[in-house]
């Protein structure tokens, strides 16, 4: 992530400025080995959609992205049963 887009790295590279954002779920995750992740999904359109895993806690990720991501943005948290 940079201060002004997320670059989703893989089989296809993408660079996806915040503006063209409609939403962002995030889905804490805790592993076995004590640590914890984080997936999250950029909507870009109702049915596009950047999946990306971060290795960090929803804390730190959400500090990192709400100053970024313009505020009519919203920020969703799911959480697995």
């Amino acid at each position: 992530m940079t201060p002004t887009k997320v670059i989703a790295t893989g089989v296809f590279s993408r660079v996806i400025p915040y503006t063209k954002l409609s939403a962002i779920t995030l889905t804490p995750l805790d592993l076995p080995n004590g640590r914890q992740m984080v997936v999250a999904i950029f909507n870009l359109t109702p049915r596009r959609f950047v999946r990306m895993t971060f290795r960090s806690d929803l804390a730190s990720l959400i500090a990192v992205l709400r100053p970024r991501v313009p505020e009519n943005i919203q920020i969703a948290v799911e959480h697995v049963q």
